[in-house]
């Protein structure tokens, strides 16, 4: 196991304490508000009605989504607006968002990657989990492999938001995460403009030169990313899972750009 992942459990080991003592603190002052409705007094930033309101509440996939990217439907349409016109997803086998991004969710993420309220990473865990039995109810969940973070953001910043979803994905519910990717641009997506996102497949690549040497390729992996916004990362990251030998990458995301 490389120094960096060594630092990176020690990390999470860390939060999840902190997590334990921010609880206990909580409770010994007279908890904390709700950052959804302003008013509940609660244990974790979201009190038990907005979890359920919020997180809880998760559209299966299939019908009322379009085919493509998975966006909930209004209409009797089976593809929404963008996806008749535009092409984002072609090495994309499925595309499964958790939510909208949109009303109080923005906050929710905004708070968690921007604010660093590590404390949600294990409602999202949760929330993942959930999604993926939905995924998968008649057999095993393939391999999850997450959307690597940029170059040095770990070291930077301290931690990743889907790094530690999966680090809870694999120690809390069991699930195999493989990390195959990295990535090399070490420019904010959300500071590209839209023609750029379309041309980041080069920012991708695989993590080792042959990281799957000695071991089976799986037929099937989970791309797990925190939003997807027009789709481009996604898309680059899954061409470089099928130039490997996956066959079928299905894509799991917290939230979709509406």
């Amino acid at each position: 196991m490389g120094i960096n992942r060594i630092f990176a459990q020690c990390r999470l080991r860390s939060a999840q304490c902190f997590e334990h003592v921010r609880v206990f603190f909580s409770f010994s002052v007279g908890f904390q508000t709700c950052i959804c409705c302003g008013s509940s007094r609660t244990f974790k930033p979201l009190c038990p009605s907005c979890t359920q309101k919020f997180l809880s509440s998760i559209e299966p996939p299939g019908a009322g989504r379009c085919k493509v990217c998975g966006k909930p439907l209004l209409g009797e349409e089976e593809f929404c607006f963008s996806c008749r016109d535009e092409h984002h997803f072609q090495n994309v086998d499925a595309v499964f968002p958790l939510y909208t991004y949109r009303l109080w969710r923005k906050n929710l993420l905004f708070e968690w990657k921007i604010n660093s309220q590590r404390s949600l990473s294990s409602l999202f865990a949760k929330a993942v989990d959930t999604a993926l039995r939905m995924l998968y109810p008649d057999r095993s969940v393939p391999p999850v492999v997450p959307v690597p973070p940029r170059p040095g953001k770990i070291r930077t910043a301290g931690w990743d938001q889907v790094d530690e979803l999966c680090r809870y994905l694999h120690s809390c519910y069991g699930y195999t995460v493989l990390h195959l990717l990295q990535r090399f641009s070490r420019e904010q997506q959300k500071k590209k403009t839209l023609e750029q996102r379309l041309e980041s497949k080069s920012s991708y690549g695989l993590l080792h030169e042959k990281p799957l040497k000695n071991k089976t390729v799986p037929e099937e992996v989970v791309l797990l990313d925190d939003i997807v916004t027009t789709g481009a990362t996604v898309n680059a990251c899954a061409e470089v899972l099928h130039n490997v030998g996956i066959r079928k990458v299905q894509v799991l995301s917290l939230f979709i750009v509406d």
